[in-house]
């Protein structure tokens, strides 16, 4: 693999550097038409093929590694937030840092030839007790405690932060940015093995049409997921950008309603498979006032 060349415009946008945090790339937001999206993408004729991820409900994350030999364990981690907030504190800056909430579960997690890389994903919180059967995803708004949590807490079971990871950018002193996603991709599958419930790369599917998408996102909806990411394989890493080889894909109800409410919760349904055992989703009344009526809003 060799490192791609840089044209003008590319230096402009920034470079990503080791131990250094950056903006990263973001998903355009959807248009209202699946078919739209996937022309906008952009895939080629004979090659039509673009990937699902499932957009997460966490905060986005970077993780820089490199081998330092003053540091217990031999490599050096430093995380940062979208915004360049620095989490290292948090989340470990070696594998045998006692008060970090990430790394000293590690070890073994990444391919021993790799003595640096930079990976861009989002952190989560995740409930895991292999005794009770718990197994999912907690709201976004409680992350930091269960990080702080962990960062006391020596056993595996209980809510912990889990790193799920869907790009590499730099590996072994190669900026590979300007590769392809699916190159990306590859090379990611190669560097992390991962720990499970603790660092994961996320799955992608691969679809060729708008039918597809809605099937994805139907899913998503009875998990009461955040929605889709649609990527085109084909496509560079833009530092600081959001165009239209990433595209967000929330579902209807969050577009047309917004995503903050005044409900009252009347009714809820018990979930299956991880969520099974716990309620995955609610029925809620929204009042709908005599202007609304007259609007045509409809009462059951």
């Amino acid at each position: 693999m060799t490192n791609p060349s840089l044209t003008q415009n590319d230096e402009e946008a920034g470079k990503i550097e080791l131990m250094s945090s950056f903006q990263p790339q973001l998903a355009q937001f959807q248009s209202s038409n699946f078919d739209d999206m996937i022309k906008k993408m952009g895939m080629p004729d004979d090659n039509p093929k673009f990937w699902i991820e499932e957009k997460l409900d966490g905060e986005r994350m970077q993780m820089h590694m490199v081998e330092d030999d003053s540091i217990p364990g031999g490599k050096r981690f430093a995380f940062w937030s979208r915004k360049g907030k620095d989490y290292t504190y948090m989340y470990g800056k070696g594998f045998e840092d006692q008060d970090s909430a990430l790394t000293k579960f590690l070890e073994g997690a990444f391919d021993p030839n790799t003595k640096n890389f930079i990976l861009d994903g989002e952190m989560i919180e995740w409930d895991y007790d292999p005794e009770s059967g718990q197994d999912s995803m907690k709201e976004f708004g409680t992350l930091k405690t269960a990080a702080l949590r962990q960062q006391k807490n020596k056993f595996t079971e209980g809510t912990r932060p889990l790193f799920r990871v869907f790009d590499c950018l730099f590996c072994n002193d190669l900026d590979v940015s300007r590769h392809t996603l699916e190159t990306r991709r590859k090379l990611l599958a190669r560097v992390v093995k991962g720990v499970h419930r603790r660092l994961e790369i996320l799955p992608y599917t691969v679809a060729e049409n708008a039918k597809e998408i809605e099937n994805a996102l139907r899913l998503v909806i009875d998990r009461a997921g955040e929605g889709l990411v649609l990527k085109n394989p084909n496509s560079d890493y833009r530092l600081n950008d959001r165009n239209n080889m990433w595209m967000k894909v929330k579902p209807e109800y969050m577009n047309e309603f917004g995503e903050s409410l005044d409900c009252v919760v009347i009714g809820g349904y018990f979930g299956s498979g991880h969520r099974g055992g716990g309620l995955s989703s609610f029925l809620c009344g929204l009042r709908a006032d005599q202007n609304a009526i007259n609007q045509g809003a409809s009462l059951l």
